[in-house]
């Protein structure tokens, strides 16, 4: 979608192409949505405009609901790359990667001389941990080796596989080309040498007196990462509170939805329910790792495929997409059904692909399926990585993520209220099947793992692996906002850094329950 400037906000009721372009392109998500229902009201098949409000939702943290605007914009209008771009963002806001990587590969089809498309796919590559993704780039980079967007996923891919030096050389190269370039400035925020970052920190300051685009936000995270490094904890909480707000504007979050959801799983698994027959011996045995985001799963997946029998899928959306098919998350009272669940999953192509006997899942949204889990995988363990529940909340708020995935995190109500309901489902499910789950504490893991990695191997009935107490030697492509913990030895002190914040933020933070999930 081309940039277009306009001096006043578009009538949404015009709701002409034009307009709907203009309206996303300044953030009025919700006022191009109107204007989407203001045309579908008169051709429910109308390609533009399903495909409008798809953008619209997906923007809004939406994405599922986005599919069926995406479904109908694409059957009505099956030649346009714009529309199998869209979806695919979709599909990849929901982990959905290879279905993902299907639309944008029809799109690059389509028109291969647009590099969006085949740089869709990179980030896709990317976000699987897919070293894949450096050779896509790189071929981008032969064809348009100015293009920013390109160049700063090449860094980020550097970053993942542990070469700063080479990935700070890139975003420079980068930020030089576009100066108000806010992906290149966040990154090299974080990343540059504390010494080098006068420059950086300069342009910082302009960029945030004269941007009022949508890439503001992410200046302010970047001008707080450069406080936090300084240890100027006041000044960086001010900055986090601003781009935490900037994002929250942006986005829908119904708290009470997710508390219902809650509440209905709790009522429907509280009933006795059948357990589908293990799967095919040639399927691999699936290892669920659930918890909040920032408690520490990607450094327990990098040690569970540090063993010899394991492989990690990272984070993928499968179950929660095979789990959908059934409709708001019933249980299942017919063996068909879990069998449907189990199939889907264990066929996908990733899936399907591993060569290992046990696969790791770490998509973190599986704690809202674990009911499903129990009954469809007879076979399957889940981890449960538990940590502080102040440092958790803290490091998701500092975070800015790539894409709507975690709307509850930009709002310290919303964060608060997202984590005591998470805490609730865990306690349940804990009690229904206890036997099923292993809880891990992040911080007895990272203070003891000489003897916290082997009773972990252990609870998994693995087989030990040495390898398992040393995963940053494994080379490996690491995506999440984990990097840092992963590519270095086992490390403690992570949670402790909310304390430095814990006098600019008030109540909200300090009166979490610590390291007692089950207080809430």
């Amino acid at each position: 979608m081309s940039k277009i400037s306009y001096a006043t906000r578009p009538d949404p009721h015009a709701a002409s192409d034009h307009d709907l372009v203009a309206l996303l392109e300044t953030g009025a998500f919700d006022d191009a949505i109107d204007g989407c229902k203001t045309r579908l009201a008169q051709n429910i098949n109308d390609p533009s405009a399903n495909h409008f409000a798809a953008i619209a939702l997906r923007e809004l943290g939406q994405p599922q609901q986005a599919l069926d605007f995406h479904a109908r914009a694409v059957a009505n209008a099956p030649v346009k790359a714009d529309h199998l771009y869209e979806l695919g963002r979709s599909f990849d806001a929901l982990k959905l990667r290879t279905e993902a990587i299907k639309a944008f590969s029809a799109a690059e089809t389509l028109n291969p001389s647009d590099p969006r498309f085949a740089l869709a796919t990179a980030f896709c590559l990317y976000n699987a941990d897919d070293p894949q993704a450096l050779l896509k780039v790189d071929h981008i980079l032969s064809q348009h080796p100015e293009n920013t967007g390109a160049l700063n996923l090449k860094a980020s891919v550097l970053l993942a596989l542990n070469e700063s030096e080479a990935a700070i050389e890139v975003l420079l190269r980068s930020w030089r080309l576009d100066p108000e370039n806010s992906g290149a400035l966040y990154i090299l925020a974080k990343h540059m040498p504390l010494d080098a970052c006068q420059e950086i920190e300069t342009a910082l300051s302009a960029e945030l007196t004269q941007n009022e685009g949508c890439g503001k936000s992410r200046l302010y995270f970047a001008r707080a990462e450069l406080s936090h490094r300084k240890q100027h904890y006041a000044d960086a909480y001010a900055y986090f509170e601003k781009g935490n707000a900037a994002v929250a504007s942006n986005l829908v979050y119904d708290p009470a939805a997710a508390q219902t959801a809650s509440a209905e799983l709790r009522e429907l698994f509280s009933q006795e329910v059948v357990t589908a027959p293990l799967p095919s011996a040639n399927c691999p045995n699936p290892i669920f790792i659930v918890g909040l985001p920032r408690s520490g799963s990607t450094l327990v997946d990098s040690i569970l495929t540090a063993h010899s029998q394991v492989s990690s899928l990272g984070e993928i959306g499968e179950l929660s997409n095979a789990v959908r098919r059934l409709g708001s998350h019933q249980v299942p009272s017919q063996r068909e059904a879990l069998l449907h669940v189990q199939q889907s999953y264990l066929w996908a192509p990733s899936i399907k692909a591993v060569e290992t006997p046990h696969v790791v899942d770490k998509y973190l949204g599986n704690y809202f399926h674990i009911g499903h889990i129990v009954h469809a995988f007879p076979n399957a363990r889940i981890v449960h990585v538990h940590r502080d529940l102040r440092a958790v909340a803290w490091s998701i708020y500092r975070q800015h993520f790539a894409d709507a995935q975690i709307p509850f995190g930009y709002d310290p109500q919303h964060l608060v209220g997202f984590i005591s309901a998470y805490c609730d489902l865990m306690s349940f499910w804990s009690s229904q099947f206890g036997d099923r789950i292993v809880h891990l504490s992040y911080e007895r893991l990272v203070e003891t793992p000489n003897e916290t990695i082997p009773q972990l191997i252990a609870e998994l009935d693995l087989p030990w692996d040495a390898a398992c107490l040393t995963p940053h030697k494994v080379k490996r492509m690491v995506t999440t906002a984990s990097q840092g913990q992963v590519t270095q030895e086992i490390y403690t002190g992570s949670s402790d850094v909310w304390r430095s914040y814990a006098p600019f933020a008030g109540s909200w933070l300090s009166e979490l329950p610590g390291t007692d999930w089950r207080a809430r």
